[in-house]
């Protein structure tokens, strides 16, 4: 059971209740975001509840309402994503994403022989970068395939994205395969630009 309380557009007090109809792990939006644990309600969130606490039967706030990542569905932002986003913003005026400035996708790894097979681990081959862009400093080439960030596998954008959270402004070890040949490159993680509106 999920509980939410807000006002509506003419400052009238509004609640409603429903279930919470999803629970699952960490998740990220698609601009990057990362939401420590996925919590969905049942229905949509109405007009004045978006930015609302929403508590459990026992009447402990769980997260802040949300109709803003899903057509569909209420999503509750946890308790501890809010904590973590409001010490950032206190810290630094806003929440540093990291950024390499590539575009890449998945791909089977080649095995011994050169042969990529499907099912084996998968690496992210990059299939562009932003001119001047971090990876592009590092020495990064198109037709890498991005392999671990650290001790991390880098399997997919997702995974790559937490890999790099932690490096932001710093010096963080990748290790690529080019031509097939392993390499280890040091790039410095940049913060994802501030996308501005265009006319």
């Amino acid at each position: 059971m999920a509980i939410a309380v807000g006002r509506g557009g003419d400052g009238d007090p509004i609640a409603s209740s429903g279930l919470v109809n999803r629970a699952g792990g960490s998740w990220q939006t698609w601009l990057g975001g990362s939401v420590d644990r996925l919590i969905r309600l049942d229905g949509g969130v109405y007009d004045g509840l978006s930015g609302a606490p929403v508590a459990d039967a026992n009447g402990a706030v769980i997260g802040i309402a949300t109709a803003a990542l899903s057509r569909s569905y209420g999503i509750v932002i946890p308790a501890s994503t809010v904590s973590r986003v409001v010490d950032a913003l206190l810290a630094n005026g806003h929440v540093a994403r990291p950024w390499l400035g590539i575009g890449a996708q998945p791909v089977a790894m080649p095995r011994a022989g050169g042969d990529a097979a499907a099912g084996d681990a998968t690496g992210l081959l990059i299939s562009s970068l932003a001119p001047g862009g971090p990876a592009e400093r590092a020495g990064l080439l198109i037709g890498d395939i991005v392999v671990r960030v650290g001790n991390e596998a880098a399997a997919d954008l997702r995974a790559l994205r937490a890999a790099l959270a932690a490096f932001v402004g710093k010096v963080a070890p990748l290790s690529i395969l080019r031509g097939g040949v392993a390499r280890q490159l040091q790039v410095e993680v940049g913060e994802r630009p501030v996308e501005r509106p265009r006319c």
